[in-house]
């Protein structure tokens, strides 16, 4: 197997890897984020944990963003493969 197949392999959304990789991306952010609020908001103001809220669904619709991204990436690379096997290229001039 060559890398480009591998590497086409592992950021497929369709094998899951990358799927596994932004669950725990953002799983990983939210305890940041809500670990930090929590200590910004006991340490600074209280009025910090009003935008938790907030910040939680900005992170939600950036992981999203980036599974439209791999989708999206799929389907041209599945795109690009239709086209290269299907294409003869007009040399003649």
């Amino acid at each position: 197997m060559n890398w480009k197949a591998i590497l086409n392999q592992i950021f497929s959304i369709e094998k899951f890897l990358v799927s596994i990789i932004l669950v725990w991306i953002y799983r990983f952010g939210i305890l940041v984020i809500t670990g930090y609020m929590l200590y910004y908001t006991f340490a600074e103001s209280f009025l910090a944990i009003l935008f938790l809220p907030l910040l939680l669904v900005f992170w939600r619709i950036g992981v999203e963003l980036l599974y439209v991204l791999f989708g999206i990436h799929d389907q041209l690379m599945k795109i690009n493969e239709n086209t290269r096997t299907h294409f003869i290229p007009n040399n003649k001039q």
